[in-house]
């Protein structure tokens, strides 16, 4: 029988350890190991990740030797930890499995020796009292392709899912891959990137196997705006770096990632910044600091802005030039 690592992490979620690893648990494929990494909780969440794996020893607690701030640090240690298992997953520690999650997704990943990521759908949830998994119908709904990396860019109705824990992947295909632990947001966006270029084919099964916890939500303070837009800047380097300074892909496609790198820089940096930034206090505080990264992007060539549309560009320029109020009323427009 293969074997499947399933990586994960935990910050402060102590309300949720139980019903997390409850689900794994009970998984009817039963040949797993879970890594389930502590970032240094405040809670008692460790102490709760301790006891369970002393009443199961599929279930291996690990508490990092201090807090990092950020899931990527907990995932690569489990990316450490999972390389003698065949397959692996990872998830979020509020989160829950359906019960034949693994033995469904298994069943088609082993289909075929080319088959190395199969990604499944995933349903939003409040109250766990109300989950009702979906019966698995036979034959399952599941559809390959060839071609992830352009339809992930491309970000059509079949496109792959940014989320990296909605998918169960094929070990030795990816076994060198980690997150980049400087950044906090949009970290999956960057490691699926890596993911997909590595791929040679790729299955979604239409239903809802993954249950992601939707908690309420919460205002944002101007410290974790300054952490989004150094985190964007800091994404889209890592992905220059990775893709470009030794070639990976061919010259197609590093074109059309090129123009997705222009699209989010613009979407990140310049249109959302310019739309959903309200207070004065808070415009004077994030405007030169987004200016200053975009600016900073076109000038180490990371960048075109020749690959954004004509208006997008006028919006850019506007910005960068600090007539604010006709990019906003562009960008409310035109996105």
């Amino acid at each position: 029988m293969k074997s499947v690592g399933i990586i994960v992490v935990f910050y402060n979620l102590s309300d949720y350890v139980t019903s997390c690893l409850t689900a794994i648990a009970e998984q009817s494929h039963a040949d797993f190991t879970c890594y389930c990494i502590d970032d240094c909780s405040t809670d008692d969440t460790f102490a709760k990740l301790t006891a369970f794996s002393e009443k199961d020893p599929r279930f291996v607690a690990i508490q990092n030797e201090r807090n990092y701030g950020s899931p990527c640090h907990s995932r690569n240690v489990g990316l450490e930890k999972i390389q003698p298992c065949n397959y692996f997953m990872i998830l979020d520690g509020d989160d829950l499995l359906h019960p034949e999650a693994l033995k469904v997704s298994l069943s088609v990943i082993e289909s075929s020796d080319t088959l190395d990521c199969v990604a499944f759908d995933k349903v939003l949830f409040s109250d766990e009292n109300h989950i009702q998994p979906v019966a698995i119908p036979s034959p399952l709904p599941v559809t390959v392709y060839n071609d992830g990396f352009v339809r992930f860019l491309d970000k059509d109705a079949h496109s792959p899912q940014a989320n990296v824990w909605n998918k169960l992947y094929r070990t030795e295909r990816y076994r060198h891959e980690r997150f980049c632990e400087e950044i906090f947001y949009e970290d999956d966006v960057l490691y699926t990137l890596q993911i997909l270029a590595n791929t040679r084919d790729y299955a979604f099964i239409d239903l809802p196997l993954y249950f992601y916890r939707r908690h309420p939500s919460s205002v944002t303070s101007s410290l974790k705006h300054q952490r989004y837009l150094n985190d964007a800047t800091r994404r889209l380097q890592y992905t220059y770096d990775y893709f470009f300074k030794a070639p990976r892909i061919s010259q197609a496609m590093a074109a059309r990632l090129k123009q997705q790198m222009a699209e989010d820089a613009y979407r990140m940096l310049v249109s959302k910044i310019i739309r959903k930034t309200k207070e004065p206090e808070l415009k004077a505080m994030l405007f030169p600091i987004a200016q200053a990264n975009f600016t900073r992007l076109i000038t180490e060539q990371m960048i075109d802005l020749q690959d954004l549309s004509f208006i997008k560009r006028i919006v850019a320029k506007l910005f960068l030039n600090n007539h604010i109020k006709s990019a906003w009323l562009l960008a409310k427009i035109f996105g």
